[in-house]
């Protein structure tokens, strides 16, 4: 199951581009419009607070980890990424959303190579999944680029994707 040191400490990721690193109270405004707890979105600054303390339990609790993508550059947020939903039969799920004007340059590509393969050497998991919404082609093609492959979907209206160790394919 995941390593003990996964939960030690908020591990922080880094790629040429990006920090992958803990969601800071200096980031509520900007984390506020993609913060979503159940499928449900961050209607006010409160809402988002509350969710992402429910966020930080499910860390505490080894059910998720949520990291801020900030630009390595300047620390600002551009998106979230992500493991949630626990990690049974070690199997990660994971999530991500990029604020809008920082889609299309590649920058979330860097975020799920850095967060697999943390998932997969630290968190040694044998797979790692993803659901997408059928009219989302841009998800569709970043999980493509990243090694993904669809599988059956047991979640009726979502597609599912999933990736395996290197070593496994």
């Amino acid at each position: 199951m995941a390593s003990a040191d996964a939960f030690t400490k908020f591990p922080e990721l880094r790629t040429a581009d990006l920090r992958l690193r803990a969601v800071t109270a200096a980031d509520l405004d900007a984390v506020r419009p993609i913060t979503f707890y159940d499928g449900q979105p961050a209607a006010t600054l409160a809402q988002t607070e509350r969710m992402l303390a429910r966020i930080d339990e499910d860390y505490r609790n080894r059910q998720s980890i949520h990291w801020a993508v900030a630009l390595a550059s300047s620390n600002e947020l551009v998106g979230t990424c992500g493991f949630y939903r626990g990690f049974a039969d070690a199997c990660g799920e994971i999530g991500y959303v990029l604020r809008p004007e920082f889609r299309g340059q590649g920058l979330m590509t860097q975020a799920v190579l850095a967060a697999c393969a943390f998932g997969f050497e630290e968190l040694q998991l044998r797979q790692i999944d993803a659901y997408t919404e059928p009219d989302n082609a841009a998800s569709q093609r970043l999980l493509a680029r990243v090694g993904f492959a669809p599988i059956a979907s047991d979640v009726p209206d979502l597609l599912r994707y999933a990736l395996l160790p290197s070593g496994s394919r």
